[in-house]
C-alpha cells in the first residue's frame, strides 16, 4: 500500500510497466537488445524481389510482421459439417499445408470459405523479461474480415 501520492521526482515513464512502445522506443530496444530477426527499421511496401507486399517492418503503430511462406496451415471443416468449425469435432479436422500463390501483383495464401488458418511469422523474437509483446491484426486484413487471435509474444519470466 502506498503512503501518499507518487512524487514526480521519483516516477519515470520509462519505469512504468504499462508503457506501450512507439517506433522510437522499439528502435532503441532493437539497438540495445536485438529483439527482432530479421529486422526492417522502416515500413516496407515491396518484397526483396521488388513486387508489391502488404506493408511490413517498423511503423508508428508498432512492428508489422510477415507470414512465413513455409509454415501456413489451413483447417477445413469435415464434409458432413461444411459451414462451421466446431471445437468438439476438432479430431475430424485435418490441417493442410497451404502453398504460396504468386501473381504479378504479389504473393498470397488461398483461404477457402468456412476455413481457418494457422501461420507463423518470418521474424523471430527475443523478448527481454521486462517487455511483453502482443500480436494484433492489421486494418488491411480486417477490411477483408480476416482477424487474428491477439496473443502475447512472450510472458514475463517464462522461457519460450
Amino acid at each position: 500500500m502506498m503512503n501518499g501520492p507518487i512524487s514526480s521526482a521519483k516516477f519515470k515513464l520509462s519505469d512504468s510497466p504499462t508503457m506501450i512502445y512507439n517506433d522510437k522506443a522499439l528502435q532503441a530496444l532493437q539497438e540495445d537488445k536485438d529483439v527482432f530477426f530479421p529486422y526492417h527499421g522502416e515500413k516496407k511496401r515491396l518484397n526483396d524481389d521488388g513486387r508489391k507486399a502488404v506493408s511490413f517492418g517498423l511503423s508508428q503503430a508498432g512492428y508489422d510482421i510477415t507470414l512465413s511462406p513455409e509454415r501456413f496451415l489451413v483447417f477445413t471443416p469435415p464434409e458432413d459439417h461444411p459451414v462451421f468449425l466446431c471445437p468438439k469435432l476438432s479430431h475430424m479436422i485435418q490441417p493442410v499445408t497451404a502453398e504460396l500463390q504468386s501473381t504479378d501483383e504479389g504473393s498470397f495464401f488461398w483461404l477457402p470459405p468456412h476455413c481457418s488458418a494457422l501461420g507463423s511469422s518470418v521474424e523471430l523474437f527475443t523478448m527481454p523479461n521486462h517487455v511483453i509483446g502482443f500480436g494484433f491484426g492489421k486494418s488491411t486484413y480486417a477490411r477483408l474480415a480476416l482477424l487474428p487471435i491477439s496473443r502475447p509474444l512472450n510472458l514475463v519470466g517464462v522461457a519460450t
